[in-house]
């Protein structure tokens, strides 16, 4: 019961957005980490495991808060756009390696967490609007 409260209350949002944003900092700062550390400190930043993780914990999240938020303001925008950037981000790990560069998986992870951050944005900011939602606000 707890954790549908915390939902209900935009938390899974708040924590979806700082997940998209926390991938994209990632994807964006690591080439400036490789350059200004020791390979062997940075190497493990790197690794596809990030990526699964992050990708593992967003799944859940998002698919709850955005299912969660549409049952109060019934727009199917938010959801179609928080699976366009939930796929976006599974697909680097699905396609293979062979078929898709490193600047390739980077770009497309970046603008599915954007994608995903946004969509969540909104979702939020709709839950929150109605002042007289007592699941939302």
């Amino acid at each position: 019961m707890a954790i549908k409260s915390l939902l209900d209350k935009g938390w899974g949002d708040r924590a979806a957005i700082c997940l998209s944003s926390l991938c994209i900092l990632h994807c964006l700062l690591l080439p400036l980490l490789l350059v200004a550390y020791p390979i062997g400190i940075v190497v493990t930043l790197s690794d596809e495991i990030f990526h699964q993780i992050m990708v593992s914990v967003a799944l859940p999240l998002s698919l709850v808060s955005l299912y969660a938020g549409y049952g109060h303001h019934k727009r199917n925008q938010l959801i179609v756009f928080g699976g366009i950037g939930l796929g976006m981000l599974m697909l680097p790990l699905v396609v293979p390696h062979e078929l898709m560069s490193e600047s390739g998986e980077t770009w497309l992870t970046v603008a599915g967490a954007l994608i995903l951050c946004l969509a969540h944005v909104v979702n939020f900011r709709l839950c929150t609007a109605d002042q007289a939602c007592e699941k939302c606000a």
